[in-house]
């Protein structure tokens, strides 16, 4: 089993913290770096299956709005968090049918699972804290529900809160939804990652 788990962390208030490359840092850490992280290494992970994706995502998912991704007319924090963490839930829920052979003939290497989940709710970090609310669980209850989804095998193309299988937002499911981060963002298993939009939210 191979895996990368980077650590990271991205902001939660309500005002835009602008990468240099003029992207929003909710978008980039949330959704853009896991992209960019699974396409560079599914060359690796394919050639060297069974490997496991997971992807550490939010129950608190928003619907996207396709013609104004990163709320460039009208910034809210807690909405960019959610729409990032609905498109990696969705990104990864595509990709797994991808490497399973539902979408274009698959790839080889069909032994790369893909899952995505919500650790635990409000655990008690310093974005819970610089968010406002009271911590529901602890770092490591999270960390654990993690861990257990790398070390045991649970399918592919799920999405679990904590230990349970659950559902993500709709939309997460919608192949219209899908079909359009594709377009936008690029597919892992293809290697593109296009990432056309840019952010300008000063």
């Amino acid at each position: 089993m191979r895996r990368a788990a980077p650590a990271r962390r991205a902001p939660t208030g309500t005002s835009c913290r602008e990468l240099p490359e003029g992207r929003d840092s909710r978008w980039a850490v949330n959704f853009l770096a896991p992209v960019r992280l699974t396409t560079a290494l599914l060359p690796t992970l394919t050639t060297n299956a069974p490997a496991k994706v997971v992807n550490v995502g939010s129950i608190g998912q928003a619907p996207i709005d396709f013609d104004d991704v990163e709320l460039r007319r009208s910034y809210d924090g807690v909405t960019a968090y959610r729409r990032s963490k609905l498109a990696l839930a969705a990104w990864s829920l595509d990709l797994a049918g991808e490497l399973a052979g539902e979408l274009d003939g698959g790839l080889a290497g069909g032994e790369v699972s893909v899952n995505c989940l919500h650790p635990a709710t409000f655990m008690d970090t310093q974005m819970v804290r610089d968010y406002g609310a009271a911590p529901r669980s602890t770092v490591r209850e999270g960390g654990e529900a993690t861990l257990r989804l790398i070390l045991h095998e649970r399918g592919t193309g799920g999405f679990f809160d904590g230990d349970r299988p659950a559902r993500a937002h709709p939309d997460a499911y919608d192949p219209e939804v899908r079909r359009r981060l594709r377009a936008m963002f690029g597919s892992a298993g293809t290697g593109k990652a296009h990432m056309h939009e840019q952010s300008d939210c000063r």
